[in-house]
């Protein structure tokens, strides 16, 4: 008779789970950099081809639209790009974190990260570690400990070295990505990066 206390506590956990992945959802990898998908010429979301290796084994037909976006509108959105080889490009085509390859157009554009967060306005995503919300005096994990920034609080980035942001205000360094390589800061319009 002492078997159902075991079943329930069980049963507990599985059923708590997925509420405890929802407190602190996983945060996009950071990849090499950005890919900006202009709109296409109808206006609508762009038309995409995925492959397993650069113009080699067609595995997925979808839209920009479609794609787990870092910020950006849905005509526009602004990706992750997890890898480059020549005119192609490695994106997550969902939330599970799969990767095809993409030929990259003419109107789209790439930027490394230090280019593309330069003078952004961001803001720490939440289920950041305290650790990596210290604000350093400089881009060392042993520099001097200036302060922190709490999660949602705006930031603007003056420019980026490696994993380092300096900041504006609070003037210092701070992690934009963990060593992980996840995204510690997104915009603060909250966009995709906060609601994943």
């Amino acid at each position: 008779m002492r078997r159902p206390l075991p079943v329930a506590i069980l049963l507990a956990v599985l059923l708590a789970a997925p509420a405890l992945g929802a407190l602190w959802p996983q945060r996009p990898f950071a990849g090499c950099g950005v890919l900006v998908v202009a709109e296409a010429p109808e206006g609508g979301a762009a038309d995409i081809v995925m492959y397993v290796e650069p113009g080699v084994g067609r595995m997925v037909e979808t839209r920009s639209d479609r794609l787990p976006r870092l910020a950006g509108s849905e005509s526009e959105p602004v990706l992750a790009v997890m890898a480059r080889r020549g005119g192609w490009v490695q994106l997550a085509y969902d939330d599970a974190g799969r990767t095809g390859w993409v030929e990259k157009r003419r109107s789209w554009k790439f930027l490394e990260w230090p280019e593309y967060l330069a003078g952004r306005e961001l803001q720490m995503l939440s289920g950041v570690r305290k650790a990596d919300q210290a604000v350093k005096g400089a881009p060392s994990g042993e520099a001097l400990v200036l302060g922190s920034v709490p999660p949602l609080q705006p930031v603007r980035v003056l420019k980026a070295e490696g994993p380092w942001a300096l900041l504006d205000s609070p003037s210092g360094w701070i992690k934009w990505r963990d060593r992980d390589g996840r995204l510690i800061i997104g915009t603060p319009e909250g966009d995709e990066l906060e609601k994943r």
